[in-house]
């Protein structure tokens, strides 16, 4: 009689793993990721690429972690000596939040908006220690883009105790391994 019942409960698995593999195949399987895990909004999504670098009297400095990368050198290679990356500043001295409302965006704000944050490209000099800026858009607190820049500044010695500083020193601790190649996604 033992045998009898493992056999029928062998059976009974076997049946129901299949039915399961069916379903899921078939699509018509419970999607778990979603049951067990809310999605992210897309605001969650965009908070959640940015880490805290640093705090000083001109606002919050952050870095977007899935942004840094080795450039490409003069033959296609990777370079690990010069690297890319997007941070993010968001203006919490009121002087400064201020004069940029009152004076360099009155113009393009709304009434009751005011200048919050601006992203920044930056490329990286590890060797030489210098930084230069390759974009940046300004954006208000209602979201609108305030200022586009495409301009490519001069290369910068990185000044010390500059959020230049903690960056390179941030860059210069990840490993080749960690970073993606121009491009690469």
């Amino acid at each position: 009689m033992k045998i009898i019942t493992a056999v029928i409960f062998s059976l009974v698995m076997a049946l129901s793993a299949s039915l399961g593999f069916a379903a899921e195949e078939s699509g018509s399987g419970m999607d778990w990721q979603i049951s067990v895990q809310p999605q992210q909004t897309a605001a969650e999504k965009e908070a959640a690429r940015w880490t805290e670098v640093m705090e000083n009297s001109t606002g919050r400095y952050y870095l977007a972690k899935d942004s840094v990368f080795m450039t490409k050198g003069a033959f296609g290679d990777k370079d690990r000596n010069i690297l890319q990356a997007e941070v993010k500043t968001v203006f919490m001295n009121e002087e400064i939040k201020k004069h940029l409302d009152s004076k360099v965006f009155a113009a393009k704000l709304s009434p009751g908006d005011s200048v919050e944050y601006c992203t920044q490209v930056l490329l990286f000099n590890l060797r030489a220690k210098q930084y230069r800026e390759l974009s940046s858009v300004v954006y208000s607190k209602n979201g609108a883009v305030l200022q586009v820049s495409n301009k490519k500044s001069a290369w910068k010695i990185v000044p010390e105790h500059s959020f230049a500083e903690i960056m390179l020193e941030i860059l210069t601790h990840i490993p080749a391994s960690q970073l993606q190649l121009e491009g690469e996604e």
